[in-house]
């Protein structure tokens, strides 16, 4: 064989190494990462983009608001059971005839999603158990629900044993 196509072949090898190095180090890299919490519903929300986004701030203006424990800065959610409570209002005052549920999503993957109902007391309170399967990053989305409109916040929980 003569020394030019060893050359050759010596190139051609030395490139695909480096394919598959680079290939190697890619992958680990990827892997490596934490997977950040994807936007929910974000394929509906573009659909409704400018109409979900007035709402919202409609609402807002008209003083809906939750409030609770799991509202102030630096409440930590456990995995397991919480329990938790909710009091959906408007301009302070509770708002009548309305329902509020939560939804807890996990990044990248329906798999881990839970959807709870919680229970309404009389004074506008709402109660519910949210049961954190593991730790991590999860978004928590709250819904008042009145009449066809809904009111929803969205928390982001950094979920520890």
């Amino acid at each position: 064989m003569h020394r030019s196509v060893k050359i050759a072949f010596f190139w051609i090898f030395m490139a695909f190494l480096s394919l598959i190095v680079a290939t190697v180090i890619t992958v680990r890299h990827a892997t490596d990462q934490k997977i950040s919490v994807v936007d929910k519903d974000y394929y509906e929300k573009g659909l409704n983009y400018e109409k979900a986004i007035e709402g919202q701030k409609q609402m807002k203006a008209e003083g809906y608001e939750f409030s609770g424990e799991m509202f102030t800065p630096g409440y930590s959610f456990r995995t397991g059971k919480n329990e938790v409570t909710v009091k959906y209002s408007r301009k302070g005052q509770p708002v009548a005839d309305s329902a509020v549920s939560m939804i807890l999503e996990r990044s990248a993957t329906d798999d881990f999603n839970v959807h709870v109902k919680m229970q309404h007391f009389a004074d506008g309170r709402f109660l519910g158990v949210l049961e954190i399967p593991d730790t991590g990053e999860w978004l928590l989305t709250v819904n008042g629900k009145v009449g066809s409109r809904t009111f929803q916040q969205t928390l982001k929980l950094n979920v520890e044993k």
